[in-house]
């Protein structure tokens, strides 16, 4: 139970109006919403045509009260809260607790009670956390909205400090509500210094009129707000709205959703929410808030000492939402990556055989340092189906990182009977193989991804699947060479050669040269001098292409034009490119390392290309 209270200092700024609205989207969210007319001077919550029943028979605050000081016990709420309706297909549940029975006796009841005296003679504190525990307890509603009355009064007192867990603080911007809010504000901010649970506050600015303000009045006036209220932002504007439907107090909400008075209160709804947080949706908006670090910054400003309650709360109230889980595991990584793991070991027994959870686990165990615990989540989650392709990366990407664990090795060179892997498309499981490719310890997984792929695009013979198919099989050729597998290497290069359909060049010729090199240990001139022959110096401009040339010169004993393609090599931005000298994808330090021992080579040094060295 979230309890709201709607101010103003003065009235005529749709105060009641914008409770209403707010109190229609939540329930057509699906909540079960309680409103409390607590504007007792001037009630009028029941006016609206919510399908209430009979009106004169429906008591309420003041009944409750007057019940109270005649007996000294605490009425039941039944026979004081009443049942409505928005529209006969809501999806939440509509509640009133009226000011009280509109009879003729009304106003005598009201001003028979002494404020003052209830509180200080008749455990008034008492009575009001008494009704607030039924309200919980006989109608558990997800929100109670209380209608405040206006001005500096006890029973405003009441409203703005004693009953609510938010306050919405509505205005016109004008000196005589700025002068008439200060102390109300003042008061809320001393009570907070008191209250475990402190009072969120929005404040709202109403019937602001929609005119051009060439002359910064209104900008002016909203910055003194501001100032001198001391909050950082507002959590709505409210328009002045000109239509005749205001008249018949149309919920527009409800009536007209797509209308911007409607957007405005749904703004409002949704700042509500975000601070509310036992509701799923408040919970999500709040750390959508929290997990943008732009949006965050000026976030913390107000609230970053509620951001550790905010993830006990989140965690006591949702631990069994597994999307809240995530995204509070997500902000975390952020913040502390031990308290992260700790979070997810907190829900191990509910969340153990869902993929997805395992996935999460494995990396807030890994940054958190226990590699261990990571590798065997990533284990196990690899044996369930139904991951997506960015989980399935990311358990590849944490097994890469245990370099020295057999284990890790092992189960990704298995990778292709792994459940979820067999689920992606052709294109997935190129970019995994990739992944793959950046190790020699990983090439055998890698190739189980590549056959795959071939396999289905195989299936396809548009030309563009055909183009996809060869560079697939290329890959494949680089893989086997680079597992140092030349004699399988060589045999599918000449059956691809052989293949009229294959559109064979000096790329292959290349491949086919380095497999019979590391056969042999013997340089492989015939196929080197095809490939000089065939394609120019400046055909390509990318690293890896200058790279295979300067070898191919070398070989040929061309060493100027060598080291002209080494160097423009070296200039060349090199960002996960692929490796001639290693055959393995590299990132830049290490393809730098590599153009480095092929400068030895070039020098004279006694040194070969690290695939075809002897191992």
């Amino acid at each position: 139970m979230y309890v709201v209270t709607f101010y103003s200092f003065k009235g005529g700024v749709g105060r009641s109006m914008a409770m209403m609205n707010c109190a229609a989207s939540l329930v057509e969210q699906g909540k079960k919403v309680l409103i409390v007319d607590f504007d007792l001077e001037a009630p009028g919550l029941d006016t609206f045509n919510l399908d209430w029943g009979r009106r004169a028979n429906r008591k309420g605050v003041v009944d409750y009260v007057a019940e109270y000081l005649s007996t000294d016990v605490a009425p039941k709420l039944d026979e004081y809260v009443h049942k409505g309706s928005f529209k006969k297909d809501s999806k939440g549940e509509l509640w009133l607790m009226p000011a009280g029975k509109r009879s003729a006796d009304y106003h005598y009841k009201l001003n028979s009670i002494n404020w003052r005296y209830l509180y200080e003679y008749k455990d008034g504190y008492l009575l009001f956390e008494n009704l607030k525990a039924q309200w919980k307890n006989s109608l558990s509603p997800d929100y109670v909205l209380v209608d405040s009355r206006t001005g500096h009064t006890d029973v405003s007192g009441i409203c703005t400090r004693q009953i609510p867990d938010a306050i919405v603080l509505l205005f016109f911007p004008n000196k005589q509500n700025l002068s008439g809010l200060i102390p109300i504000v003042e008061r809320i901010r001393n009570e907070n210094k008191n209250r475990s649970e402190k009072l969120q506050t929005h404040f709202v600015t109403s019937n602001v009129p929609d005119i051009d303000d060439e002359h910064s009045i209104l900008w002016k006036r909203l910055e003194e707000f501001r100032t001198r209220l001391k909050y950082t932002k507002l959590s709505a504007k409210i328009h002045h709205y000109p239509s005749l439907s205001l008249l018949n107090q149309e919920i527009f909400t409800v009536s007209r959703p797509n209308s911007r008075l409607s957007s405005e209160y749904s703004e409002l709804v949704s700042e509500i929410q975000k601070f509310n947080w036992q509701d799923r949706t408040g919970a999500i908006s709040y750390l959508e808030e929290i997990s943008d670090p732009i949006r965050l910054f000026e976030f913390s400003q107000d609230y970053d000492d509620q951001i550790d309650e905010f993830v006990e709360t989140v965690i006591d109230h949702h631990i069994d939402d597994f999307e809240i889980l995530k995204r509070v595991v997500l902000y975390m990584d952020f913040q502390d990556q031990e308290q992260s793991h700790q979070i997810m070991q907190r829900v191990w027994n509910r969340f153990k055989n869902v993929p997805s959870y395992l996935v999460m686990y494995a990396r807030c165990a890994s940054q958190a340092g226990y590699l261990a615990e990571s590798t065997k989540s990533t284990i196990t989650a690899t044996k369930h189906s139904g991951l997506s392709f960015s989980e399935v990366r990311e358990i590849v990407r944490l097994l890469l990182s245990q370099k020295e664990d057999l284990e890790a090795s092992k189960t990704l060179n298995s990778i292709g009977s792994w459940n979820s892997v067999l689920e992606l498309d052709r294109h997935e499981l190129k970019k995994l193989a990739k992944l793959l490719s950046f190790q020699r310890r990983t090439l055998k997984g890698a190739e189980q991804l590549l056959r795959i792929s071939i396999q289905r695009s195989r299936i396809v013979s548009d030309n563009s699947d055909e183009n996809y198919l060869e560079k697939n099989q290329s890959e494949l050729i680089l893989n086997l060479i680079g597992q140092r597998r030349f004699n399988k290497a060589i045999e599918y290069s000449e059956n691809l050669r052989a293949n009229p359909h294959y559109k064979w060049g000096a790329p292959g010729m290349f491949n086919l040269a380095m497999a019979k090199w590391g056969k042999t240990q013997q340089i492989p001139i015939e196929e080197f001098k095809y490939i000089a022959d065939n394609i120019r110096l400046d055909d390509r401009d990318d690293a890896n292409f200058k790279q295979c040339m300067s070898l191919v010169c070398w070989a040929l004993c061309d060493r100027d034009n060598a080291q002209k393609c080494l160097d423009k090599a070296k200039q060349k931005p090199a960002l996960n490119k692929f490796s001639s000298w290693s055959y393995l994808y590299s990132r830049s330090n290490e393809f730098q390392r590599d153009l480095e021992d092929q400068q030895l080579l070039l020098d004279g040094k006694d040194i070969l290309p690290t695939i075809v060295a002897p191992v």
